[in-house]
Parts: structure tokens; C-alpha cells; sequence
């Protein structure tokens, strides 16, 4: 399976599929999970990224602006990381420290 390759890039798989083939990607991904290669996947769709996501990294303007376990963050906070926004209290969790 893609060449017995220790590290996967995927970047935007699913932006111009449907749903079906978004779902083959993301099987795609956990099977790649499943035999311990690394993925490095790259996605603006965060209902994806929480899907299969363990660790997360968010750049803005190309600096890192958070990056820890997916557990630690919603996808609340994860938009507004992204777009630059400030974190409304009500959103903020303890752990989130963001750079």
C-alpha cells in the first residue's frame, strides 16, 4: 500500500470530492493510521479534522498559531485560530495556550 511509504502528505483530499469519495479518502487515511505510517494531512474542512485528526497544528500567514492533541481543541476555537479572530471566553478552554 502506497509503496510501504513511513509518512503520507495529503493535502486537500477531499475539497473537490463528494461525499462518497470524501468517505474513501478518510478510510483510506485510518487504514494508513492502522499500519503506523504517519499522516500528514492538510484540510480546511474542520469536521474532517476532528474526524481523524490525533494532533493538530494551525497556521495563520504562515506561522504556527497552535499545534497540540486534537482532544485539546473544538472547532470553534479551531476557526477561530485559523481565521485570526480572538477566542470568546465562552469557547476558551484552560489548555489552549495559542502562539
Amino acid at each position: 500500500m502506497l509503496w510501504n511509504s513511513k509518512l503520507v502528505i495529503l493535502d486537500e483530499p477531499t475539497a473537490a470530492l463528494g461525499v462518497k469519495q470524501s468517505s474513501s479518502v478518510l478510510d483510506l487515511a485510518r487504514r494508513l493510521r492502522d499500519r503506523q505510517v504517519g499522516i500528514v494531512f492538510i484540510s480546511h474542512s474542520l469536521e474532517i479534522v476532528m474526524e481523524i485528526a490525533d494532533y493538530v497544528v494551525v497556521l495563520r500567514q504562515g506561522q504556527v498559531v497552535f499545534e497540540g492533541a486534537a482532544s485539546e481543541v473544538g472547532e470553534p476555537e479551531l476557526l477561530h485560530l485559523m481565521a485570526g479572530l480572538p477566542i470568546p471566553p465562552v469557547l476558551a478552554q484552560p489548555q489552549i495556550a495559542t502562539r
